[in-house]
């Protein structure tokens, strides 16, 4: 008798549309990297240069193809170049590795461009308002990009320069099961989480 090796099957088949998706990745990294170049050196990307749209045609078919690949709704976003700084909800500052003491990050003030503590605050409570409030939230750190490096891409000219822009949080929940159930209502919810031992 014979069986299907099928979880060999499916391992390869993952890995295949993980090599591609990294492939895709570089392949949109190395193109945006080009967008200042003759418009003849250019072939798909940049999709927007100085406010005009190009290769909407060829945009469009890499997003569906994406779509059609994950079963799944695919979006893009520039990747800007600042720096990781995350804001606690008691108020506390931390870069990559080390918690932020001052009033500084980078070379740039950081009064007046982080979200106040309030508002840290506020997005702990709607991120758990549906979940297991019965539990105790250890912290809400919300992660975003500084927009350190003013002069690259024209950050400064497009209004952002030296702001934060929010890309992910991260909870800390003591119990287990509290933090399993508050995971799975965030992914009902629409949002991408995972939970970390």
């Amino acid at each position: 008798p014979s069986f299907d090796n099928w979880s060999l099957r499916y391992a390869e088949y993952a890995f295949r549309r993980i090599r591609l998706l990294q492939a895709v990745a570089i392949f949109i990294q190395r193109k945006w990297r080009q967008r200042n170049q003759p418009r003849s050196r250019q072939r798909l990307y940049p999709i927007c240069v100085d406010g005009r749209v190009h290769a909407v045609r060829q945009c469009v078919e890499t997003i569906a193809h994406g779509e059609r690949m994950l079963d799944k709704p695919v979006c893009c976003h520039e990747k800007l170049d600042g720096t990781n700084l995350g804001v606690r909800c008691d108020g506390a500052i931390f870069g990559r590795r080390l918690q932020v003491m001052g009033n500084t990050y980078q070379s740039v003030p950081l009064e007046g461009i982080l979200p106040e503590t309030a508002t840290v605050l506020d997005v702990k409570k709607e991120l758990v308002a549906e979940g297991d409030t019965s539990c105790a939230i250890f912290q809400l750190l919300l992660y975003g990009e500084l927009m350190c490096n003013a002069d690259r891409y024209n950050y400064e000219k497009r209004g952002m320069g030296k702001r934060w822009y929010a890309f992910g949080a991260l909870l800390q929940i003591q119990d287990r099961d509290a933090a399993a159930s508050i995971c799975q209502t965030l992914i009902t919810r629409g949002f991408w989480a995972t939970m970390t031992p």
